[in-house]
């Protein structure tokens, strides 16, 4: 729940059509990241498609996101958003004998980039109120 709040945050903070489009893709993220939650493992199939649709929406919202702030000036969100979203393509490529490991590191990068994100909203909203 807290990523779509986050996710509702981001539609304000972006301004061009890119950047709306990776608000609303990350939006779709969240919500299939409800679903996850919603449709354990025990839903079978189910559950398994909404992981998949999490972690594909994931990555290419973030993959938008990268070129969203290069248009924006920002390197370093633009870097950190190409980055984040090839560590989790690049993860999910190698065989695996489960997705423990995949959905860590890919969900930890993710965090990584939400988090840094975050702080920069902050910071932003805190200097336009002053």
């Amino acid at each position: 729940m807290l990523l779509i709040i986050f996710s509702l945050g981001l539609l304000e903070y972006t301004n061009r059509k890119i950047g709306k489009l990776g608000s609303y893709i990350f939006l779709i993220s969240s919500l299939f990241l409800l679903f996850v939650g919603v449709f354990n493992e025990r839903f079978g199939i189910i559950h398994f498609y909404v992981s998949v649709g999490f972690f594909v929406s994931l990555i290419i919202s973030l993959l938008v996101f990268g070129f969203y702030f290069l248009n924006e000036k920002s390197i370093f969100f633009s870097s950190l958003s190409l980055i984040v979203g090839i560590i989790g393509i690049f993860v999910w490529s190698l065989p695996w004998e489960g997705v423990a490991i995949p959905e860590a590191v890919s969900s930890l990068a993710a965090s990584f980039w939400s988090s840094a994100l975050g702080l920069r909203m902050m910071k932003i909203r805190k200097e336009s109120s002053n």
